[in-house]
Parts: C-alpha cells; sequence; structure tokens
C-alpha cells in the first residue's frame, strides 16, 4: 500500500544529474506512530562506492522526536569512521542505550 508515501512529509529537490567526484550521502527517515521503522541510509563515493542501509524496529527503541536527529548523527558517524578505516572496532553499541 502506498500509504506511507501518501503520508510522509517529503522535502524533495530537483536532481537532475549524477553526482560526479567523491561524494557522501546520507538520509534518515524517523517513523511514526503508524510506521513500523526508522530508516537509515548512508552512500560514500569515491574510487568505488559504498552503501549502508538498515532499519530500528519503531517498537523496540525509545527513539522520538527529541532524540532522532542525535541518534543519526551517531549513526552516520560510526558509519562513516569505518568505511574510511579510521575505526577497526566498529560498533552500534550505543544503541542498547535507546533499546525498550
Amino acid at each position: 500500500e502506498s500509504d506511507f508515501y501518501e503520508a510522509a512529509i517529503v522535502n524533495t529537490i530537483n536532481i537532475n544529474s549524477r553526482g560526479s567526484g567523491n561524494f557522501e550521502e546520507t538520509c534518515a527517515g524517523y517513523a511514526d506512530a503508524n510506521n513500523g521503522n526508522h530508516s537509515f541510509y548512508f552512500v560514500d563515493c569515491a574510487d568505488i562506492c559504498v552503501e549502508v542501509n538498515f532499519a530500528l524496529y519503531n517498537e523496540a527503541y525509545y527513539i522520538d522526536e527529541s532524540n532522532f536527529v542525535e541518534i543519526a548523527e551517531l549513526v552516520f558517524d560510526e558509519i562513516r569512521s569505518t568505511v574510511s578505516g579510521k575505526n577497526q572496532n566498529p560498533s552500534l553499541e550505543f544503541l542498547n542505550s535507546y533499546k525498550k
């Protein structure tokens, strides 16, 4: 069903060309009470592109509008440092403090 897409608040920028050179792209989607998960998407492109996409079930985590941006930044920082090779022990353990 397309209820999610109809109910979502979406801000779209007209993208009419492919990115050139090195770039990073992140996107985080907050799940409201009617949608089942919070989504995180990360892309890093240089010589190769790495894409990471995952979701956290809304019912399993204490994530709300007040802490969602903070959590997204922590998630992306962890992924970014892992992709760059700076983080030799990648972990999303910090998410345990948000579990219900």
